[in-house]
């Protein structure tokens, strides 16, 4: 969070999304919300919607509720098949 509000450290998104995506990874869930954000804003990287939504699946799953909300939302903008596509990534996202 200090990358994106340039709190003690230069702004920067890419940075940012950098460590969202380290701490993501290990399945901290504000971290995975955090990173859907990037995604949905396309904030530090090209914006995109099934990221945004395989990030706040995971999130959700976890108890998030911005999470959940936010992939709702995103999820009334999508395609059938684009939401297919971040269901397919979320379970290879579990199978790891």
């Amino acid at each position: 969070m200090m990358y994106v509000n340039g709190q003690g450290v230069a702004l920067g998104h890419r940075e940012a999304v950098k460590w969202y995506r380290k701490a993501a990874e290990q399945e901290l869930a504000g971290a995975q919300y955090n990173l859907g954000l990037m995604y949905g804003l396309g904030n530090g990287v090209k914006q995109d919607f099934v990221l945004a939504h395989v990030w706040w699946t995971l999130s959700a799953r976890q108890g998030h509720s911005g999470a959940a909300k936010n992939r709702g939302i995103v999820e009334g903008g999508m395609t059938d098949k684009l939401i297919a596509q971040s269901q397919i990534l979320v379970r290879e996202w579990n199978s790891k």
